[in-house]
């Protein structure tokens, strides 16, 4: 099923204000319907076509969803919806109403993304995953499926999070206190991982905060990172280390003489300094 195109409020939509005080009882009385019609079963009727045998308590989650998010613009605090109308919402996903989606944003299914979320334009948030309250993720990012995303992280614009990426937020993680009482959320430190400008984690990496991805750096899939990786690094293993160069274009680099690095793909140059490396734009402004 396609994402749906859901509109944020009616500060932003003032002509379908009306519309939605109309609808959302009309589904509030569609949902009590299919509960009452099913007797409260978890199972198909078996009285269904072979084309119709649709799982009744999906068709009420989806209602559900539906009716929370167009009944959220009317109770919500005045100011705190900051969704843009062409952001698209799959009705399976759990997306708090004080977050900011900037345009084309995508969120598919079972996704969640939490209070306070800041996702750029263009942002795709995949299957099941899962963006804590107050991460900032910058314009043009891929989260795919169950990549999860934990508070508070920072993530520059054109980042990739593979398939099942966890980006950690707790270095010594315990259950309990020292005297056996269950931690609250405020009974330790959060730490977070940055990911700068165009860096890529392959699927299954993790990543232990607190920790900085260098922009355009790649990280393997599986490896464990445990610190932080330079600009245009490749690195992989557990723990992490860089076993190549990679250019703009998410390629290994080549070896042109002395400390020059040339990408096969564009021919663009890299200097490496030391344990670094700079690209030839870069170069030009340093030497400014």
């Amino acid at each position: 099923m396609p994402p749906q195109v859901w509109p944020s409020s009616p500060r932003l939509c003032p002509g379908w204000s009306p519309c939605w005080k109309v609808v959302a009882p009309l589904l509030a009385l569609r949902v009590r319907s299919l509960r009452l019609s099913n007797g409260g079963a978890r199972t198909l009727r078996s009285g269904d076509a072979p084309g119709r045998r649709v799982h009744r308590l999906s068709k009420v989650a989806i209602l559900t969803r539906l009716l929370r998010s167009v009944s959220a613009p009317f109770f919500a605090p005045a100011g705190r919806l900051t969704y843009v109308t062409a952001a698209r919402i799959h009705p399976s996903a759990d997306v708090d109403s004080d977050i900011t989606l900037g345009d084309g944003v995508a969120i598919w299914h079972l996704a969640q993304v939490r209070s306070g979320a800041v996702l750029g334009e263009n942002c795709i948030v995949g299957r099941g995953a899962y963006v804590g309250p107050g991460v900032e993720i910058g314009a043009n990012s891929k989260i795919q499926n169950y990549a999860l995303v934990y508070e508070p992280a920072r993530l520059g614009a054109g980042v990739f999070i593979g398939p099942a990426v966890v980006l950690t937020n707790d270095h010594f993680p315990r259950a309990v206190n020292p005297d056996g009482t269950l931690k609250s959320g405020y009974d330790w430190e959060l730490v977070g991982v940055t990911i700068e400008e165009g860096a890529s984690i392959g699927a299954r990496a993790v990543c232990i905060a607190p920790l900085t991805i260098g922009k355009w750096a790649m990280v393997a899939a599986g490896a464990t990172v445990t610190r932080d990786v330079p600009d245009y690094a490749l690195v992989a293993g557990a723990p992490a280390k860089r076993i190549k160069w990679v250019g703009r274009a998410g390629v290994p680099l080549e070896s042109d003489g002395a400390h020059i690095w040339v990408c096969p793909l564009t021919g663009e140059k890299y200097e490496q300094k030391g344990e670094r490396l700079v690209h030839s734009q870069d170069m030009k402004h340093e030497e400014k």
